[in-house]
Protein backbone atom coordinates (compact mmCIF):
# COMPACT_ATOMS: atom_id res chain seq x y z
CA UNK A 1 0.00 0.00 0.00
CA UNK A 2 2.81 2.09 0.74
CA UNK A 3 4.70 1.47 -2.60
CA UNK A 4 0.89 2.08 -4.17
CA UNK A 5 0.66 5.33 -2.53
CA UNK A 6 4.33 6.81 -3.70
CA UNK A 7 3.62 5.62 -7.13
CA UNK A 8 0.37 7.59 -7.52
CA UNK A 9 2.51 10.78 -5.97
CA UNK A 10 4.94 9.87 -8.25
CA UNK A 11 2.39 9.92 -11.08
CA UNK A 12 0.16 13.50 -9.86
CA UNK A 13 4.04 14.86 -9.72
CA UNK A 14 4.66 14.01 -13.26
CA UNK A 15 1.16 14.85 -15.08
CA UNK A 16 1.64 18.44 -13.28
CA UNK A 17 4.88 18.76 -14.81
CA UNK A 18 3.97 17.48 -18.26
CA UNK A 19 0.74 19.48 -18.34
CA UNK A 20 1.91 22.75 -17.05
CA UNK A 21 -1.05 22.89 -14.36
CA UNK A 22 1.21 23.43 -11.20
CA UNK A 23 -1.20 25.43 -8.94
CA UNK A 24 -1.89 25.33 -5.40
CA UNK A 25 -3.98 22.23 -5.22
CA UNK A 26 -0.95 20.32 -6.64
CA UNK A 27 1.60 21.71 -4.28
CA UNK A 28 -0.32 20.63 -1.64
CA UNK A 29 -0.38 16.77 -3.32
CA UNK A 30 3.41 17.47 -3.53
CA UNK A 31 4.05 18.76 -0.12
CA UNK A 32 1.40 16.09 1.63
CA UNK A 33 3.43 13.00 -0.20
CA UNK A 34 6.60 14.12 0.42
CA UNK A 35 5.73 14.57 3.76
CA UNK A 36 4.25 10.85 4.13
CA UNK A 37 7.07 9.57 2.59
CA UNK A 38 9.36 11.35 4.62
CA UNK A 39 7.91 10.08 7.85
CA UNK A 40 7.19 7.08 6.66
CA UNK A 41 11.39 6.71 6.32
CA UNK A 42 11.47 7.78 10.05
CA UNK A 43 9.18 5.87 11.46
CA UNK A 44 10.76 2.75 9.30
CA UNK A 45 14.05 3.70 10.21
CA UNK A 46 13.06 4.07 14.30
CA UNK A 47 10.93 0.92 14.08
CA UNK A 48 13.44 -1.18 13.25
CA UNK A 49 15.83 -0.44 15.69
CA UNK A 50 15.62 -1.67 18.99
CA UNK A 51 12.69 -1.39 20.91
CA UNK A 52 13.97 1.11 23.13
CA UNK A 53 12.12 4.68 24.01
CA UNK A 54 14.25 6.73 21.89
CA UNK A 55 13.05 4.58 19.21
CA UNK A 56 9.18 5.39 20.31
CA UNK A 57 9.76 8.48 20.62
CA UNK A 58 11.10 8.93 17.48
CA UNK A 59 8.31 7.12 15.58
CA UNK A 60 5.79 9.57 17.44
CA UNK A 61 7.81 12.75 16.62
CA UNK A 62 7.80 11.63 13.40
CA UNK A 63 4.23 11.28 13.38
CA UNK A 64 3.08 14.56 14.95
CA UNK A 65 5.50 16.60 12.54
CA UNK A 66 4.12 15.10 9.62
CA UNK A 67 0.16 15.56 10.49
CA UNK A 68 1.04 19.40 11.65
CA UNK A 69 3.01 19.74 8.31
CA UNK A 70 0.28 17.93 6.54
CA UNK A 71 -2.55 20.14 8.72
CA UNK A 72 -0.58 23.91 8.34
CA UNK A 73 -0.66 23.17 4.66
CA UNK A 74 -3.93 22.05 4.05
CA UNK A 75 -5.68 24.98 6.70
CA UNK A 76 -2.89 27.22 5.14
CA UNK A 77 -1.57 28.12 8.85
CA UNK A 78 -0.36 31.62 9.06
CA UNK A 79 1.46 31.63 12.96
CA UNK A 80 4.83 31.52 12.83
CA UNK A 81 5.41 29.90 15.81
CA UNK A 82 3.29 26.59 14.16
CA UNK A 83 5.15 26.20 11.48
CA UNK A 84 8.30 26.88 13.21
CA UNK A 85 7.69 24.11 16.17
CA UNK A 86 6.24 22.13 13.02
CA UNK A 87 9.68 22.23 11.14
CA UNK A 88 11.66 21.66 14.01
CA UNK A 89 9.98 18.82 15.07
CA UNK A 90 10.44 17.32 11.37
CA UNK A 91 14.04 18.18 12.16
CA UNK A 92 14.48 16.00 15.24
CA UNK A 93 12.46 13.48 13.50
CA UNK A 94 15.39 12.69 10.77
CA UNK A 95 17.44 13.69 13.14
CA UNK A 96 16.34 10.73 15.41
CA UNK A 97 15.85 7.91 12.94
CA UNK A 98 19.35 8.95 11.27
CA UNK A 99 21.09 8.21 14.45
CA UNK A 100 18.48 5.41 15.41
CA UNK A 101 19.70 4.35 11.57
CA UNK A 102 23.59 3.99 12.46
CA UNK A 103 23.16 3.10 16.01
CA UNK A 104 21.63 -0.10 14.92
CA UNK A 105 24.83 -0.80 12.51
CA UNK A 106 27.12 -4.18 14.10
CA UNK A 107 30.43 -2.30 14.93
CA UNK A 108 30.71 -2.88 18.75
CA UNK A 109 35.13 -2.02 18.04
CA UNK A 110 34.04 1.54 16.60
CA UNK A 111 31.45 2.43 19.75
CA UNK A 112 32.73 5.59 19.81
CA UNK A 113 32.08 6.67 16.41
CA UNK A 114 28.66 6.09 16.52
CA UNK A 115 28.91 8.52 19.94
CA UNK A 116 30.44 10.68 17.80
CA UNK A 117 27.66 10.47 15.14
CA UNK A 118 25.02 10.66 17.40
CA UNK A 119 26.60 13.90 19.16
CA UNK A 120 26.85 15.33 15.49
CA UNK A 121 23.55 14.64 14.28
CA UNK A 122 21.79 15.78 17.20
CA UNK A 123 24.23 19.21 17.30
CA UNK A 124 23.68 20.15 13.75
CA UNK A 125 19.45 18.71 14.29
CA UNK A 126 19.63 21.55 16.91
CA UNK A 127 21.50 24.32 15.64
CA UNK A 128 19.49 23.62 12.74
CA UNK A 129 16.38 24.76 15.23
CA UNK A 130 17.76 27.46 16.29
CA UNK A 131 18.40 28.97 13.29
CA UNK A 132 14.44 27.68 12.16
CA UNK A 133 13.48 30.01 15.71
CA UNK A 134 15.57 33.39 15.11
CA UNK A 135 14.68 33.03 11.16
CA UNK A 136 18.51 32.81 10.04
CA UNK A 137 19.57 35.82 11.91
CA UNK A 138 23.52 35.74 12.14
CA UNK A 139 23.95 32.23 10.36
CA UNK A 140 26.81 30.73 11.94
CA UNK A 141 27.64 29.60 8.61
CA UNK A 142 31.11 27.83 9.48
CA UNK A 143 29.78 26.20 12.19
CA UNK A 144 26.27 25.04 10.27
CA UNK A 145 29.32 23.92 7.56
CA UNK A 146 31.43 21.76 9.73
CA UNK A 147 29.03 19.83 11.52
CA UNK A 148 27.20 19.03 7.82
CA UNK A 149 30.65 17.41 6.51
CA UNK A 150 30.68 15.53 9.85
CA UNK A 151 27.40 14.41 9.49
CA UNK A 152 28.18 13.14 6.29
CA UNK A 153 31.20 11.84 6.78
CA UNK A 154 30.41 9.57 9.74
CA UNK A 155 26.93 8.40 7.74
CA UNK A 156 29.50 7.20 5.19
CA UNK A 157 32.50 5.59 7.66
CA UNK A 158 29.99 3.93 9.72
CA UNK A 159 28.58 1.53 7.18
CA UNK A 160 31.74 1.23 5.54
CA UNK A 161 33.60 -0.58 8.37
CA UNK A 162 30.32 -2.61 9.49
CA UNK A 163 30.78 -4.10 6.23
CA UNK A 164 34.25 -4.17 6.61
CA UNK A 165 33.99 -6.13 10.52
CA UNK A 166 31.37 -8.39 8.67
CA UNK A 167 33.32 -9.62 5.98
CA UNK A 168 36.52 -10.23 8.44
CA UNK A 169 33.96 -12.14 11.17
Amino acid sequence: SFILFLSLSALIAIISVISGAFGELEVKFLVTTSVVALASVCVLACSASSKTGFANLGMIVAIVAALMLIAGVWLEMSNDFYWKTSVILAVFAVAIAHFLALSSLPLSSYQWLKISAGMSIFALATLLSFLFMTEFEDTPRRLLTVLSILVALQTVIIPILARINKTKA
